[in-house]
């Protein structure tokens, strides 16, 4: 919408947000079921492992993410998005994506009234970083300048798989996974200067 001023001529989806304390999720679900126009394929939950105040380590659950299909042959993906402090965040089961607290402004899509964050540059550069260039190839486990490790084992070991991956072919997104795991406070510097997994964020003893 704010670039091209309408669809993105290469992409082959719709995304879509809505917020985890505004919109009852199963309830979504039925609707969308309920209608002969969607299906509903995929309610995907984000797991992860979070101390509470006595220090307990805790398993918490969250839906995150819808997978629709609309009876035309249009993917949608619908992303539930959760307030912490000064923060709007979304998620798939295994990674998260950070904004700062933005408000909703109205914009036009080909004619439909849509809302959008009323800040969009702010918006648009906490998650793609230069986004008035066109990207056609985008990898959003790679690309995205605002993603973060879930506090989950899996998690931790995707990321690991994917800079081992990336290492040579893409560099630039293997160094910028391995900033995401140094932020969470995943990985560490050794004594020796070499990095390594930190276990203590899983209450292990490393």
């Amino acid at each position: 919408i704010v670039r091209e001023g309408g669809f993105l001529p290469h992409d082959y989806d719709i995304d879509a947000g809505v917020m985890a304390d505004a919109v009852d999720i199963p309830a979504l679900v039925a609707t969308l079921n309920a209608d002969p126009r969607f299906h509903c394929n995929d309610l995907e939950d984000q797991t992860t492992f979070e101390r509470d105040a006595t220090g307990r380590m805790q398993v918490i659950r969250r839906p995150v993410f819808l997978k629709v299909s609309h009876q035309g042959g249009v993917h949608i993906d619908v992303f539930v998005h959760y307030r912490d402090p000064g923060v709007i965040w979304h998620a798939s089961s295994l990674f998260r994506w950070d904004n700062s607290d933005f408000d909703l402004a109205p914009y036009t899509l080909t004619g439909t009234p849509v809302l959008g964050p009323a800040d969009a540059d702010r918006y648009l550069t906490e998650n793609y970083g230069a986004w008035r260039i066109p990207v056609t190839e985008f990898n959003s486990a790679l690309d995205t300048t605002n993603q973060h490790v879930v506090r989950n084992p899996l998690s931790v070991a995707i990321f690991l798989r994917r800079i081992w991956m990336a290492a040579r072919a893409n560099p630039a997104g293997a160094a910028a996974l391995m900033r995401a795991l140094e932020r969470g406070g995943f990985v560490v510097a050794g004594p020796d200067g070499r990095r390594r997994f930190d276990p203590g964020v899983f209450g292990a003893q490393g």
